[in-house]
């Protein structure tokens, strides 16, 4: 996905009428996106710590994604 089409959808999330699961889903994605720059610059060590949080991140944005109505 390229920048343009991830606005597009973040668009079509924001114009939704399901407010309360888009807000989750973009909160979700934030968290997991923040655990993964973290992840990206730590060292080894920290890596290992961040592992299962990150893991965990991931699954709820997945969860998030693929809540239906």
């Amino acid at each position: 996905m390229n920048y343009e089409q991830a606005c597009q959808l973040f668009r079509a999330i924001k114009l939704s009428n399901l407010n309360n699961l888009s807000s989750n889903l973009i909160e979700s994605a934030i968290n997991y996106a923040r655990i993964r720059a973290d992840y990206f610059i730590a060292d080894t060590q920290q890596r290992s710590e961040l592992e299962e949080l990150r893991t965990a991140k991931h699954n709820v944005f997945i969860d998030e994604s693929t809540l239906k109505s």
